[in-house]
């Protein structure tokens, strides 16, 4: 069986990772494709390598799109997936490897039922300095505590097989997502289906998050193996001087971004039920976050919560969308 599957990266600037990343989508066994690269506001340098990459693609559709403005991640997803044709999507990092069964062992995987939105496979960390894959896991899914503190399953851990079970997730990582097209669809927000008001950080976790709601699930498939570049690895390594030491590693704009976005999430996807039951560890990992926040980074606190109030109105009607389309789900 040969399926489809509508290719779709987001990118900004990153042409030289591009260069090593698109062979192995090309790659791609049993698959129907087509290429879309959304390059936000991209150089001339890139436009140039990329175009010269791409002129020697013959066995594909290939549709490149240099932005004028820069869309964020949220935006160039949601223009790539207007753009596309085909009825699953992969939404791409070009910080991403795919060994060449990865993609046909998603989708075999996610046609299990009509109740599967989407899944990740076993996404190890590339070493793009050395040009070489490691045996460290980058992801296995996101879960969600009760705390509301999302996480990549596994990461920083070496593979010694502990991830090799198929299991339900409560999300997948942004950086490889593969999703039946229909459902991004059907539970999209104002023509959206990344919330482009979160510009980068958590719109993975918050789409994940509507998908649940509405009665979907994501599955990891630990045969499909690729492998990510990611840069910041595990942010709290368990001891406080590790994690402030590797939030600083971020710039400032970026901490506030995602202290910013996990209220919006919040704010979106919260239902009253859940908030009763899990409001001790909600409470206290909010109050954590304050005093940690006070202490170690208090301008970048102040600006989230800055950002976070100007755009409150916005996200409770979007809230309100969510909860309207559910229940109209709900009454089907």
């Amino acid at each position: 069986m040969k399926f489809e599957l509508s290719l779709i990266f987001v990118i900004y600037n990153d042409f030289r990772l591009l260069e090593q990343s698109l062979p192995t989508v090309l790659e791609q066994k049993n698959i129907e494709k087509e290429i879309i690269i959304i390059d936000n506001k991209p150089s001339e340098e890139s436009q140039k390598t990329i175009k010269k990459l791409l002129y020697k693609i013959t066995d594909c559709t290939v549709n490149y799109y240099p932005m004028e403005k820069n869309l964020g991640y949220s935006g160039g997803a949601n223009f790539g997936i207007e753009k596309s044709k085909y009825k699953n999507v992969a939404i791409l990092n070009a910080d991403i490897m795919l060994t060449e069964n990865y993609c046909e062992k998603i989708l075999e995987a996610i046609y299990i039922n009509n109740k599967i939105a989407g899944a990740t496979g076993k996404i190890l960390k590339y070493d793009f300095n050395n040009n070489v894959p490691t045996n460290i896991i980058d992801t296995t899914g996101i879960m969600l505590e009760r705390n509301l503190k999302a996480f990549d399953r596994g990461q920083g851990e070496v593979d010694q097989g502990q991830y090799d079970k198929i299991i339900n997730v409560f999300g997948i990582c942004g950086a490889i997502a593969i999703f039946k097209k229909n459902i991004l669809q059907d539970l999209s927000i104002n023509k959206e289906y990344y919330d482009e008001d979160f510009i980068a950080y958590k719109e993975d976790v918050d789409l994940c998050w509507r998908i649940n709601k509405n009665a979907y699930h994501f599955i990891y498939v630990p045969d499909a193996i690729a492998y990510h570049g990611r840069a910041l690895g595990k942010i709290n390594d368990g001891t406080l001087i590790g994690t402030i030491r590797k939030r600083r590693n971020q710039s400032p704009y970026l901490r506030e971004l995602s202290l910013s976005n996990q209220r919006s999430m919040v704010i979106k996807n919260l239902d009253t039920q859940t908030l009763i039951s899990d409001f001790i560890p909600i409470y206290l990992r909010w109050n954590l976050e304050f005093f940690f926040s006070v202490i170690f980074e208090p301008l970048v606190y102040i600006r989230s919560w800055r950002r976070t109030l100007v755009s409150l109105k916005k996200m409770i009607e979007k809230r309100k969308k969510i909860e309207r389309k559910r229940s109209v789900r709900i009454a089907r």
